[in-house]
C-alpha cells in the first residue's frame, strides 16, 4: 500500500465498487451442505505491509472539491476481510500484481475507525470514482454447486447472441418490432425462431435463460445498494465482474433496457410460475436511474406553480430519488452516498452551499434528514411533502412529520410527478410560503373537509409482511377493492353531491388519479371567459391537463375491471351490497344533475340517459358472472386486455394507499396512515390536498368528543398538525374550492 494524492494519481488506478459481507442473496441460490469450492467460505486475513502513517487531522470544510488529501490506508498491521471483499482479492491478486494495477478500496484505503477520516473521505467519494481510469464493479463470485455459475454462463450468453439480434430488428424494424415483441411470450422459441433465426444452446430451453437473466439481478447484492449509483455514474469506463466473466457495464445495460422496452419484465414476471415472487418490483430501476442521472440538467432556475426553483434542487432532488430506491445498512447513508454525485453536477459555490445547509455528515440520521427536507422545501417548493409517506414503512424513529424517512427504500406513485393539478393558486413573486421553527413547518392553509370513511384496498398491508415481501399485482392485492369502491359510491351517491358528477367519472379519475379529461369549462373560467380577463399564467385548463406518467385507459375499461374484480371475491355479503348499488343508481334521474351553478332544470331536448349506465351495467355483469360461477361450481374470470392495462396503471398509482369519503362527501385516495377524523387541507404554494391530523387525538378518535385537539379544531383549526401526506381527492384537485365563494380562507398552521 502507498500514499498517493489524487491529482497526481489522476487516471492511472483503478477504484473497485462491491458490496461488504456476502455478494448474494441466499434465498435465491442455497448453500449446499457440504459445499466443496476453491474459495474459502470464510473471509481471510489481509496483512498490511506498510510504514506507519502520520495521523489524520482536517477540517472537512476546507477539503477542496478535487481533493488535495490523499488517499491512504491504516498503518501497518492486519484487517480481517468481509467474505465478498475476500473472494475479489484472491480471485484477482495474481493479475493485479503481475500487471502492477494500482486499485483503491474503501475498505483498505480508509480508517473505518476514524470518524474525521471518514468524514472526509466521504467528501472524496466523487473525485475518486470520477479520476479512476475504471471502476471495477464485483458482484461476488460464482459458485458451482447451487447454479450460480450456470446463470452467470445464460446470462452471457443472452448478452453475445440475443443481445445483437434484438439490437439490430429494434434499429432496422423500430415500434413494428416492439408491437410483435410485446404481443407475445420471451419465452416463446417460435418467436426466436421465426423473427431472429436463433435458438439456444443444446440442453438449455429459453425459460431457463430467462430465469437465469432475472435471478442474477435479484441475487445480487449489488444492485440494491445506495452506495453504488453513484460509484456507476460517475465512471469513466466501468467493467463489470462476477466470478471469471468480465462484461462492459454498457452491454449490461443495453440488455436491460431492450427487455424492457416490450414490457418483458413485466410479462414474464407476472406469469412465469418458475420465477422468483416479486422481480418485477425489484428488477425496475436497477438499470435505469443510472442514465438518467448521466444527463445533464439545466442550469436555469425551473418554475413549478408560482416558485422559482434553482436548478442544483433537480440536481438534489433527483440523486436522492435514485438513491431511496437502494439499501444503506447506515440510514444517515442514503444522503451521504450521493454528495460526490451532486458535487460533480452543481457549481462549487452551489456545492458549498448544500454542504452548509446540511450540516456535519458526522450528524445523526434525525438531524441529516430533517435539514433535508427543510433545504428541498424551502427551495424547491411544498410539493416536497409529497416524497413523505407511509408511516408503516418509517425507519428513522423521532422525525418530524413533514420530514423526508430517506431511509425508506419503498417507492409509491407521489402527486408530485403530476404537474396538471392546481388545487391552489399559483404564488405570488417574491409571496412566502413557509417558515421553519426549529423543527416545525409553519404554512398557510385551509381546511376542506373531514375524513369519515377509510377504505383498504389490499389485503396485504399489514407492516411485517409490506417489510419482508414487496407488492406484485399476482400477489391478489385487490381482494378489498371491491369492497373499497362499494363504499365510496355509498358514500358519495349516484352523483358527486358539489357538481353532479356521475359516480363512474368520479371512481375513473379517482383510481387513476386522472385529470378531468373532456370536462366543461368550470364556473371560475366562465366567468372569466364572459368577463374577457386571461388566465392567471402558470395556471392550467382544469379539462386538457391529462396526467403525463400515465397513458390514459378508456372508461370502460376501468368498468370491466370494475366488474372482475366484483365477481371473483369472495366475500359473502357481496351480491347484496351490489344489488343495493344498482338500485339505487337506476333510481337516480335519467336527466344530467344540476350544478350548484345552475339550479334550474335543463330543458326537455337535453334529457339523456343515465349517466352512470356503464357503471349499472358493470355491476350487473358481474352478478351474471357470480351467478354463472356459483353454477358450474367456481371459476376464474380473467379480464380483457383493456381492463388488464387500466389494472396495471392503477396498481402503480395505488401502491400503498386507500381510498377515503369524507363528510362533504368527496371520494379520493390517500396513504394508509390516514384514519376516521383525519383533515383535508389545502396548502397555499402546494398544488394539491394534504391530510393531516390535529395533535393529541389517537388513531380512531372520530373528534366527536372533547379530548386534546378537538377544541381548537372547532375554533378554526389554529392548533398543531401532524402530517399524514398527500392526498387525491375529488373536486378540490384544480381550483374548484378556490373558485366556489372565493374560498374558505387562508390560517396559519404548524406542522409538528
Amino acid at each position: 500500500m502507498r500514499d498517493a494524492n489524487l491529482d497526481e494519481v489522476r487516471n492511472k488506478y483503478l477504484a473497485l465498487s462491491y458490496t461488504w459481507g456476502d455478494a448474494v442473496d441466499a434465498q435465491y441460490y442455497p448453500t449446499p451442505s457440504p459445499a466443496p469450492s476453491r474459495l474459502p467460505k470464510s473471509p481471510c486475513t489481509l496483512v498490511i505491509l506498510h510504514q506507519p502513517r502520520d495521523e489524520y487531522h482536517d477540517d472537512i470544510k476546507t477539503i477542496p472539491r478535487y481533493g488535495q488529501k490523499t488517499i491512504s490506508g491504516p498503518g501497518t498491521g492486519s484487517l480481517t476481510l468481509t467474505q465478498n471483499l475476500s473472494d475479489f482479492l484472491q480471485m484477482s491478486a495474481a493479475d493485479i500484481t503481475s500487471n502492477r494495477y494500482e486499485i483503491w478500496i474503501d475498505a483498505l484505503c480508509i480508517d473505518q475507525e476514524n470518524r474525521d477520516e471518514v468524514a472526509g473521505q466521504i467528501l472524496l467519494m466523487g473525485d475518486i470514482y470520477g479520476f479512476a481510469e475504471q471502476v471495477c464493479v464485483w458482484l461476488g463470485a460464482a459458485d458451482t454447486e447451487n447454479g450460480e455459475l450456470r446463470d452467470v454462463a445464460n446470462l452471457k450468453w443472452l448478452m453475445d447472441n440475443a443481445l445483437p439480434k434484438l439490437a439490430g430488428a429494434y434499429h432496422e424494424r423500430g415500434r413494428a418490432f416492439l408491437d410483435i415483441c410485446t404481443a407475445i411470450m420471451p419465452t416463446d422459441p417460435r418467436f426466436w425462431e421465426k423473427e431472429l433465426a436463433l435458438s439456444p444452446p443444446g440442453g438449455i430451453t429459453w425459460v431457463d435463460l430467462w430465469v437465469s437473466y432475472f435471478r442474477f439481478f435479484t441475487s445480487r447484492k449489488w444492485f440494491c445498494r445506495a452506495w453504488v449509483v453513484q460509484e456507476v455514474v460517475l465512471a469513466k469506463l466501468a467493467g463489470v465482474i462476477v466470478g471469471q466473466v468480465v462484461v462492459p457495464w454498457d452491454t449490461l445495460y443495453h440488455l436491460d433496457h431492450l427487455v424492457h422496452l416490450p414490457r418483458w419484465g413485466q410479462i414474464l414476471s407476472l406469469h412465469e410460475a418458475r420465477f422468483p415472487r416479486n422481480l418485477q418490483t425489484q428488477l425496475i430501476g436497477y438499470m435505469a436511474e443510472y442514465t438518467e442521472l448521466k444527463r445533464v440538467m439545466p442550469t436555469e432556475p425551473q418554475h413549478c406553480h408560482g416558485l422559482v426553483i434553482p436548478s442544483w434542487n433537480a440536481t438534489l432532488s433527483r440523486a436522492l430519488m435514485a438513491a431511496r430506491l437502494k439499501n444503506a445498512t447506515v440510514p444517515g447513508d442514503k444522503i451521504l452516498c450521493v454528495l460526490g454525485l451532486v458535487q460533480r453536477g452543481v457549481a462549487k459555490d452551489e456545492f458549498e452551499f448544500i454542504l452548509s445547509q446540511l450540516g456535519s455528515t458526522q450528524a445523526s440520521a434525525q438531524t441529516l434528514f430533517t435539514a433535508c427536507t427543510k433545504l428541498l422545501v424551502e427551495y424547491g417548493g411544498l410539493q416536497t411533502l409529497s416524497l413523505v409517506q407511509n408511516a408503516y414503512l418509517q425507519g428513522i424513529p423521532g422525525l418530524p412529520s413533514w420530514v423526508i424517512d430517506w431511509s425508506v427504500s419503498t417507492a409509491w406513485w407521489p402527486l408530485s410527478r403530476d404537474t396538471s393539478f392546481r388545487s391552489t393558486p399559483p404564488l405570488k413573486v417574491n409571496e412566502s410560503f413557509a417558515r421553519f421553527r426549529d423543527t416545525r413547518l409553519l404554512v398557510n392553509g385551509m381546511r376542506i373537509d373531514v375524513v369519515t370513511g377509510v377504505h383498504m384496498i389490499y389485503h396485504n398491508v399489514d407492516p411485517s409482511i409490506a417489510r419482508a415481501q414487496r407488492f406484485n399485482a399476482s400477489d391478489a392485492a385487490f381482494y378489498l377493492l371491491s369492497g373499497a369502491i362499494l363504499d365510496v359510491l355509498a358514500a358519495i351517491g349516484p352523483f358527486y353531491p358539489l357538481t353532479g358528477t356521475p359516480a363512474e367519472d368520479v371512481l375513473w379519475h379517482t383510481l387513476l388519479f386522472g385529470a378531468y379529461e373532456n370536462a366543461s369549462p368550470s364556473p371560475h373560467e366562465e366567468r372569466q371567459q364572459a368577463g374577457g380577463q386571461q388566465e392567471t399564467k402558470n395556471t392550467p385548463s382544469s379539462s386538457t391537463q391529462p396526467t403525463p406518467f400515465c397513458t390514459p385507459t378508456p372508461k370502460h375499461s376501468c368498468l370491466e375491471y370494475l366488474a372482475f374484480q366484483l365477481a371473483s371475491t369472495g366475500l359473502p355479503d357481496m351480491p347484496a351490497r351490489i344489488t343495493a348499488a344498482i338500485s339505487a343508481l337506476e333510481n337516480t334521474p335519467s336527466t344530467t344533475t344540476a350544478t350548484l351553478e345552475n339550479t334550474h332544470p335543463p330543458p326537455e331536448d337535453s334529457i339523456s340517459p343515465n349517466p352512470n349506465s356503464g357503471l349499472i351495467t358493470a355491476l350487473k355483469t358481474a352478478l351474471h358472472m357470480r351467478e354463472k360461477a356459483r353454477a358450474v361450481g367456481g371459476g376464474h374470470f380473467h379480464a380483457s386486455r383493456g381492463a388488464a392495462a387500466f389494472a396495471t396503471q392503477m396498481i402503480m398509482k395505488l401502491k400503498y394507499r386507500k381510498m377515503l369519503s369524507t363528510a362533504g362527501g368527496r371520494a379520493g385516495v390517500c396513504g394508509l396512515p390516514v384514519e376516521v377524523g383525519d383533515e383535508v387541507w389545502l396548502l397555499k404554494g402546494l398544488p394539491y390536498p394534504v391530510i393531516v391530523r390535529p395533535r393529541g387525538r389517537g388513531k380512531g378518535d372520530t373528534g366527536e368528543g372533547e379530548g386534546e385537539g378537538v377544541e381548537e379544531r372547532r375554533k378554526g383549526g389554529k392548533g398543531e398538525y401532524v402530517f399524514m401526506g398527500d392526498a387525491y381527492v375529488y373536486g378540490v384537485m384544480y381550483g374548484e374550492v378556490e373558485e366556489r365563494d372565493g374560498g374558505f380562507g387562508y390560517e396559519g398552521v404548524e406542522i409538528v
